[in-house]
């Protein structure tokens, strides 16, 4: 159900009206963290949120311990994308405390691309690339396919901001093509996001002139062609306007408007492109 964000509400959330009846609190806290994140990624944040704070409520409420590390970091990504940096750092230490304790490299992992994510936002690009360096060695070496290729993807727009616009080009191109690569990432969004900004913000550099108009523009294709395909499995009018309207989805589009003159057209959006 990868992508298919609305799907994944809808049964979530049947699932926890079937437990309610019979009285069951099985993994009802992860459950209601999927609602939330799935809300999140469709660009409601408030719901997501809402839905991601019952689920921390429901790991204390029922002592649910399984994958209470990444209840908190979710939620800390969620409020990253929305600028709410104060309060993630909060879930980001709260998140470190207990991976001490359990010393999960899964729950590593993420920490280390919460970590990367909040000094990439606050334009710390030196300790944004050396955490995603760490997070993407760390998933390499455990086969976490889905968070070496974001962390890749975070390096790549970290490396370019801290000037080495080369190997950030490298890893962008990497990392787009491992998404691609894959049956699907739940960061496909992201990933794409990040690529796009770091290929174009290294091109801009005169040393890579030659390249640039050829490369940014199938870069930007390929982000906006999955971005559309997502925004095809959401069949909500509000929910669809609200996917477009979400940062990284926002990003993709602008960049392709910009870059590779499409952008108008897709599911749900009005085409705005020049006649």
């Amino acid at each position: 159900m990868v992508g298919r964000y609305e799907d994944c509400t809808a049964m979530c959330l049947s699932s926890i009206a079937i437990d309610v009846m019979i009285g069951g609190r099985f993994k009802v806290a992860k459950t209601l963290a999927n609602v939330g994140q799935s809300y999140a990624r469709l660009g409601d944040l408030e719901h997501g949120l809402a839905y991601l704070k019952r689920a921390r409520d429901a790991h204390d409420r029922y002592q649910d311990q399984e994958a209470r590390i990444d209840t908190a970091l979710v939620t800390a990504c969620a409020l990253i994308e929305g600028g709410r940096i104060d309060q993630a750092k909060t879930l980001l230490d709260d998140a470190a405390a207990l991976a001490r304790i359990s010393d999960n490299v899964y729950d590593k992992t993420h920490l280390l691309i919460v970590q990367a994510l909040i000094a990439h936002d606050q334009g710390e690009a030196v300790a944004a690339s050396t955490y995603a360096a760490e997070a993407r060695q760390l998933a390499e070496g455990q086969a976490l396919v889905s968070y070496h290729v974001y962390a890749t993807a975070i390096e790549a727009a970290a490396r370019v901001n801290s000037g080495d616009t080369q190997a950030g080009v490298l890893l962008a191109t990497t990392a787009l093509g491992a998404v691609e690569g894959m049956e699907g990432s739940e960061y496909g969004i992201e990933v794409r996001s990040l690529c796009t900004d770091a290929v174009i913000s290294a091109l801009a550099d005169n040393r890579l002139a030659t390249a640039s108009p050829t490369m940014t523009a199938d870069v930007c294709r390929r982000a906006l062609d999955h971005v559309d395909l997502i925004a095809g499995y959401v069949r909500d009018p509000l929910r669809r306007e609200q996917f477009f309207k979400r940062p990284p989805v926002a990003r993709i589009v602008s960049h392709a408007m910009r870059f590779s003159g499409t952008g108008g057209g897709l599911s749900g959006q009005p085409d705005t492109t020049t006649k």
